[in-house]
């Protein structure tokens, strides 16, 4: 297959499919596509569609048996678009892949993968996951948040899950659905949680669980000053420009292109321009979008993204700010969940026509070794050491001034074992079972055990984190079940009551997608019937069977794709990657023709059409999957409009301090158990 076929089979792969129940409108759907195909752009092939579907049911794989797809063909195909991410060093990663142009990601990013390179990289189970996914795109559980790791780095699997999560579906009620995150930021949290990077030492219900509402801790490894490994937090800030904010005058906003009203309170301070060429792969970004009320709420105008690579030099907009294009992943609004994007950053607030140009106010970056906690010793890394042992000594030293005896610390240590093991079961016993795994819970209890007697106020703040640790994911997991239960009923009421209005713009979107695939149709046809047209006027009659070959695998790929209006929620994904594949046997049996063509030397000889109808195909068939991807991806949204269960979704003002973590941390410090014991209980004689 000559370079430019595979460049284009993997580019046929960019898009997935968007989730959700297909709706029967085999009617509105198959319209379109016929009058796509109307007489005036219909080419006097010698198969008519009548007879080519005739033989592509006749061969269904249009003369290709077309096998089931290895493992290592589907990963490459479902992550093309992350390639970049693996073979290459981190800083490096972020240079690689092809350009692209604004609202086009482009196609395969990296050289595909091997399979001993995919068994380096993924344990067998998750290998399955990974299959299972690429077939259904239904969202497996615990792929790199569970008890097996494998040998994928952190970017990696931030990458892989960036896109799971922004491309698959899961079912948290009687429906499958996207993961709809409740702001940008969360679903960032979200991917952190699914990719095993999220830090342990942190509170809160966003910041503790995953979409499903499972328990993720992980902890970060890297190698210190003296080449050792070192284990530490998973995540850490890079650049914090959002707590550097600084008073700005409205000439100054206005100055800079901004809604100067909204933001003339403070603006956080951008990344320098020369760092903005230090991004790497799974970067958690906030960029300055100039979007919220005023300079207070909703981020101070502030938008999550996670960095995937670059996709272009420096340039200049007509003001002359310099603008680079990235690729990222990112969910704009809760009802339209997540998405890989393009977007413009600068070191400069601007615009490149209707595109704004955002800079960078903070950057934080997962460790390169953050993977899910094993055991005790990677559970009292992960939640992290401070100062807690000498402001223990002066807060006992405190409260022992006016009194006699000394402080047990060991009967203090007796007493948090007891309420930390009840902790452990209550918070083990959620979801049927299912909110801890069993390398988390066996960490939880052997850290819980260690150091039975001889307790100091240098010692007992392990404890003391592990305490606070987990009465902040019991009295989480205790508000998120409940909220989830209260908010069920309603959802799916919702859902049922709204499915009617949606279905008329669901209809539209399906229309624009028939639209596309019958371009296609009338693309490739017209080149198999230029073809055939040279071949015979040169009588290289062996070249006929190449042509058949084409148009065969042209009706089969027109038959499923046109079956995916009508194809049930059960039977959507599995009919869609039938319809990728045959639309790569079809474009790979294009090339091969052309190629055949070529080698004959009669394509210069004399002037003809295939040339030219050869290389329209080459090009818009290559722009296609971005164009059917923007259309898939509104539908997505519409699909969200219809109603959905929101991920980590809570009530009230309590239910909000749960979800951001107010009033709770994980500090070792005794002053700040919750709730406050009675100390003098601990006061023994000397």
């Amino acid at each position: 297959m000559s370079q430019r076929s595979r460049r284009s089979s993997v580019a046929s792969e960019s898009t997935r499919p968007t989730g959700g129940g297909a709706l029967a409108l085999a009617e509105t759907s198959n319209a379109a596509r016929q009058a796509e195909l109307s007489p005036q752009r219909r080419p006097s092939s010698a198969l008519s569609l009548a007879s080519q579907r005739r033989d592509a049911e006749e061969e269904p794989s249009g003369g290709e048996a077309a096998g089931p797809q290895s493992f290592c063909d589907q990963f490459n195909r479902e992550f093309c678009r992350q390639l970049h991410v693996f073979g290459a060093s981190r800083e490096e990663a972020a240079h690689r892949g092809p350009t692209v142009r604004a609202h086009q990601l482009g196609g395969a990013s990296g050289e595909a993968l091997s399979q001993e390179e995919l068994d380096r990289l993924f344990t067998p189970t998750q290998q399955e996951l990974l299959a299972g996914f690429c077939d259904t795109h239904i969202i497996p559980d615990r792929l790199f948040n569970g008890d097996e790791v494998g040998g994928s780095t952190a970017p990696q699997r931030l990458m892989l899950s960036a896109h799971i999560l922004a491309t698959g579906n899961y079912r948290p009620g009687s429906f499958a659905q996207a993961v709809h995150a409740r702001m940008c930021g969360h679903w960032v949290n979200l991917v952190n949680h699914y990719a095993g990077v999220s830090a342990a030492n942190r509170v809160g219900i966003r910041e503790s669980f995953d979409h499903t509402g499972r328990l993720t801790m992980s902890v970060g490894e890297d190698e210190n000053e003296a080449g050792e490994s070192e284990l530490g937090v998973a995540r850490q800030g890079v650049f914090d420009g959002i707590s550097r904010r600084h008073r700005r005058t409205e000439e100054q906003a206005i100055a800079d292109g901004e809604a100067a009203s909204e933001h003339v309170a403070f603006r956080c301070e951008n990344l320098p321009m020369d760092q903005l060429d230090s991004l790497t792969p799974g970067d958690w970004l906030y960029v300055f979008n100039d979007n919220g009320r005023d300079g207070q709420r909703h981020g101070g105008g502030n938008h999550s993204i996670i960095f995937s690579r670059y996709g272009s030099d420096w340039r200049h907009n007509d003001e002359g700010k310099p603008y680079r294009i990235i690729l990222c992943m990112s969910q704009i609004s809760p009802s339209a969940g997540g998405r890989e994007e393009t977007r413009f950053i600068g070191p400069h607030y601007g615009f490149v026509g209707n595109e704004r140009i955002t800079p960078i106010t903070s950057v934080t970056r997962p460790s390169q070794g953050a993977r899910p906690v094993r055991n005790a010793d990677e559970l009292a890394a992960a939640l992290g050491t401070g100062a807690e042992a000498r402001r223990n000594q002066a807060f006992i030293a405190r409260f022992m001034r006016r009194r006699s005896g000394r402080f047990d610390y060991d009967a203090l240590a007796r007493d948090l074992r007891t309420e930390n093991e009840a902790m452990i079961d209550e918070i083990g016993q959620g979801l049927d079972g299912q909110r801890m795994t069993p390398m988390q819970r066996a960490a939880f209890t052997e850290l819980n055990l260690r150091r039975q007697e001889g307790q100091t106020a240098q010692s007992i703040g392990e404890l003391v984190r592990l305490h606070q640790k987990l009465t902040s994911l019991r009295d989480c997991a205790r508000i998120l079940d409940s909220s989830r239960a209260e908010s069920a009923p309603g959802v799916e009421e919702r859902r049922a009551r709204r499915a009617d209005h949606a279905a008329p713009r669901i209809a539209t979107q399906w229309r624009r997608i028939a639209v596309f695939d019958g371009r296609v149709h009338g693309w490739v046809q017209e080149e198999a019937s230029a073809a055939r047209d040279l071949i015979e006027e040169h009588g290289l009659i062996e070249l006929l069977g190449r042509v058949q070959l084409l148009e065969r695998s042209l009706a089969t790929w027109w038959t499923r794709r046109s079956g995916l209006s009508e194809a049930s929620a059960e039977d959507f994904e599995t009919q869609r990657r039938q319809a990728d594949e045959a639309e790569r046997t079809m474009d790979e049996h294009r090339e091969a023709l052309w190629d055949a063509v070529v080698d004959a030397r009669i394509e210069r000889r004399v002037p003809n059409p295939y040339r030219r109808l050869h290389r329209r195909s080459t090009r818009n068939v290559a722009l296609l999957p971005d164009r059917r991807l923007d259309a898939e991806q509104r539908l997505r949204g519409l699909q969200g409009q219809s109603g959905y269960h929101t991920a980590h979704i809570t009530r009230g003002e309590e239910g909000r301090a749960a979800f951001n973590g107010r009033g709770q941390r994980v500090d070792g410090q005794l002053e700040h158990l919750v709730p406050e014991p009675d100390w003098r209980r601990y006061i023994r004689s000397e």
